[in-house]
């Protein structure tokens, strides 16, 4: 092969293949991967010398470990940015308290099919992830792997620009993926299974994902299943609150903590305080076989809540705290309250939370729970003005069921019904029959030729009152 020698002139030397290995092989600065030797030293080599791509060579697993006193064991702090390509091979530590990578340069980070293995134990009262990202402008992880952190599996913080894309963690003692205080972020289509049981301040604690303090985030597709904790949480720190922040498409099963109640929630969306124009969208998530609550949200001003699947909670399904204004709709909340607890609601508002529009939900196979004077599967517990309509209810199995707010009902048992509560003039109902149950006319309900109707399981009926406690009927099906 012609090179040029270091007088300038042409010459022909022979070449190996080692000769053409990039300088970013790890090898290249006497890595041996071999899961037993300790290569910390030639990931610093590489780091010091200024290389900003370093690749690891397939099926390898590098043992790293503590650099002297501090809590990393691979420090990269130049501004040139950096990338590793795993190749899908593994960086391991046995150290507890040890970030295996730390960046905290201003330039890029990317990592892609890398694997990063912890000690396997629950920490206590640590704060930083096996990869731990700050102040990077330009994120980008794809296909990183973390498993037995005993703190966070990826943290990334106050950084621009976020992408993790196809990430995974398992057996993660605290966050299985952390995003503080950062700006411009995606996360789309991790895994994130068996988290938490780390101790803070002395409780059990645990979160799937994290996301806190951060501006124009989308968490979409992901799934995070049988943790200790609570399966993703969107909340403030260090007073910065969460803006346009965007929940879509996630599925979320298996999330409880037995020993701390309030950490054992599908989806937690709460501040410290109120948040006006916080706008977090809630859309579209499946939560299954969650603990204390589905879905939660307080403190999140503006919020929307919608299109959610909530199914087989411990408590209740969907529970609004503190707001002043946000929607709750078009969600499918079914076999919630498994404890059999009382007090407990398939959609339920709380503490001071107002203007809360809750319409258009699904409830199926949950107990009923009393609200004033109507039994409701959704209760209005807030002490605002908040709407509940066109909510599927179930009527009481009495002659004179409430149908206090009007909307959509299901028949509540097979006594016969000759008239309805709680109704004022403008109020429409419909009732679905799940029963085999007569409609009595006469002077309170008014139905069509005068004669009673005698509804069977599918059948419909709808009301309006257009004169003072008088019902009109004026439609229906016979199925």
């Amino acid at each position: 092969m012609l090179i040029d020698d270091p007088s300038g002139s042409p010459t022909n030397q022979k070449i190996t293949v080692a000769d053409l290995i990039p300088i970013g092989d790890i090898h290249t600065w006497g890595a041996v991967g071999d899961g037993s030797t300790d290569d910390s030293a030639a990931f610093r080599a590489a780091d010091a010398a200024g290389v900003t791509v370093i690749t690891l060579r397939p099926n390898k697993n590098y043992i790293v470990s503590a650099d002297g006193a501090n809590s990393y064991a691979i420090l990269h702090s130049a501004n040139n940015g950096l990338k590793i390509v795993g190749n899908g091979s593994t960086i391991t530590s046995t150290d507890g308290g040890l970030q295996l990578i730390r960046n905290t340069g201003t330039g890029h980070f990317i990592a892609t099919d890398l694997n990063l293995v912890g000690p396997a134990t629950d920490g206590t009262d640590l704060a930083a992830g096996l990869l731990q990202i700050n102040s990077a402008t330009g994120v980008s992880l794809t296909n990183v792997k973390t498993s037995g952190s005993d703190q966070d599996g990826i943290a990334v913080s106050a950084c621009t620009k976020v992408r993790l894309i196809g990430c995974e963690s398992s057996n993660d003692s605290k966050a299985g993926i952390y995003v503080n205080q950062s700006t411009d972020v995606r996360i789309v289509a991790c895994d994130v299974d068996s988290f938490g049981g780390h101790t803070t301040s002395g409780n059990i604690v645990g979160t799937g994902i994290q996301l806190s303090g951060n501006t124009k985030l989308v968490c979409i597709g992901n799934t995070i299943k049988n943790g200790v904790g609570t399966g993703i949480r969107c909340n403030d720190v260090n007073s910065i609150h969460p803006s346009e922040n965007v929940i879509i498409g996630n599925l979320v099963s298996g999330c409880r903590n037995a020993t701390n109640e309030n950490e054992s929630i599908g989806i937690r969306c709460t501040n410290g305080d109120v948040t006006t124009l916080c706008g977090t969208v809630v859309h579209d998530n499946d939560v299954f076989d969650c603990g204390q609550w589905g879905i939660n949200i307080e403190n999140h001003d503006g919020f929307s809540c919608k299109g959610n699947r909530v199914v087989q909670i411990d408590e209740s399904g969907i529970v609004i705290g503190t707001v002043t204004d946000g929607v709750v709709q078009n969600n499918d909340v079914w076999n919630c309250d498994t404890d059999g607890d009382t007090g407990l609601f398939c959609i339920q508002t709380i503490n001071a939370a107002d203007g809360v529009v809750i319409k258009g939900n699904n409830f199926k196979n949950s107990s009923e729970y009393t609200s004033g004077s109507a039994n409701l599967r959704a209760s209005d517990g807030g002490s605002g003005t908040n709407v509940v309509q066109n909510v599927t209810r179930a009527l009481d199995d009495t002659g004179t069921p409430s149908i206090l707010g009007g909307g959509l009902f299901d028949t509540g048992g097979t006594t016969a019904i000759t008239d309805f509560d709680d109704g004022v003039i403008g109020d429409e109902i419909t009732i679905l029959a799940s029963h085999t149950v007569t409609i009595t006319d006469g002077a309170q309900l008014i139905l069509a030729g005068g004669a009673n109707y005698g509804m069977t399981d599918s059948d419909t009926l709808t009301l309006k009152m257009f004169d003072n406690q008088v019902w009109q009927e004026t439609s229906r099906s016979v199925n």
